[in-house]
């Protein structure tokens, strides 16, 4: 009986958070944009611890959302591994032809991977500050823990990936990714370009593709973007979307929907990425309510309904797309 208590009295604690949200914001002055899709990705997974990993100085003038599943972490406190500094030592050579937004963006994967290897994190989902989710990710953990043996990422073509989501299993899912691009970082290059690059050169054993377009849609259009870009394994895009009954969105859905960030001068709402090897424009878009009464994307495509699991807001208007 006595063992039973205890028991229960530290099950709560080890409990409590299933799987991780991570967020991560290199440098100063956080957008104000961030505190809506912390709050976004807390409400819809309860679950989920979601922490926020920023720089010690800019999380002292960031305030963070009164969620009970919202943290932070500095930057600071994490180790710098080899090839961490491997890239940094590089990438400083570099700095005047290669815009820190870029060093940044692909850096912040080596602290990710610091914190959930500091933390033996297991099922991580990683999301970029412009990105809104719409769904309880608790529910299509089995699934993605089952199909993905490593690292599940949103490609728009064989040559680009857009990293606003990415699903890791294990604390470890990107030591060969960081490896690959410290070991690759004399290059002029960005996240992308990189993680393509990586996926290019291994298995999918190592990193895999999350689905982005209904299956359907092959059997009336291919898969050839505005650059005559195509590819030789269609089916990737559409990976085990039968079993998730949603796509995930590797920007042009967000940038079709919202338009592209106005900071660029970029076209508004209705713009077709060029890159990307679908055209948005032959879905039609609405929203319905789920079981709790939030009102959620939805595609249709030849009379099916498929659910869209994130949208990433370029634009970065993310007030206008919440719905929390």
């Amino acid at each position: 009986m006595k063992t039973f208590w205890l028991l229960l009295l530290f099950f709560p604690f080890t409990a409590l958070h299933s799987y991780t949200i991570a967020f991560v914001h290199i440098g100063k002055d956080i957008p104000d944009y961030t505190t809506v899709s912390l709050i976004q990705a807390a409400r819809f997974n309860p679950e989920a611890e979601i922490v926020f990993l920023a720089n010690r100085a800019s999380l002292e003038s960031f305030s963070l959302p009164d969620e009970p599943n919202i943290s932070s972490y500095p930057l600071e406190k994490l180790p710098i591994s080899k090839d961490h500094a491997t890239f940094r030592k590089n990438s400083q050579k570099r700095a005047e032809s290669f815009q820190n937004f870029w060093i940044y963006t692909i850096e912040r994967f080596f602290f990710l991977g610091a914190y959930i290897r500091e933390k033996k994190l297991s099922q991580i989902i990683h999301l970029e500050n412009d990105v809104l989710v719409y769904k309880d990710f608790s529910h299509y953990l089995p699934i993605l823990d089952e199909k993905y043996a490593t690292l599940a990422v949103t490609f728009d073509n064989d040559q680009r990936c857009i990293p606003g989501i990415l699903y890791l299993k294990h604390s470890h899912s990107l030591d060969a990714l960081l490896h690959f691009i410290a070991t690759r970082c004399q290059l002029f290059s960005n996240d992308m370009k990189l993680i393509a690059d990586y996926k290019n050169a291994t298995s999918d054993e190592k990193i895999d593709y999350l689905p982005i377009v209904p299956a359907e849609y092959c059997d009336y259009h291919p898969l050839t973007n505005l650059l005559d870009d195509t590819t030789t394994t269609p089916e990737k895009y559409s990976n085990f979307i039968d079993l998730l009954e949603g796509v995930f969105d590797a920007a042009a859905l967000g940038q079709y929907l919202g338009g592209t960030d106005p900071r660029f001068n970029g076209p508004g709402p209705g713009f077709v990425n060029e890159s990307c090897l679908f055209d948005p424009s032959y879905f039609n878009f609405f929203w319905k309510e789920d079981d709790q009464g939030r009102m959620i994307p939805f595609l249709e495509f030849e009379g099916k309904e498929t659910a869209i699991f994130n949208l990433h807001i370029h634009c970065k208007d993310l007030w206008k797309f919440a719905t929390y």
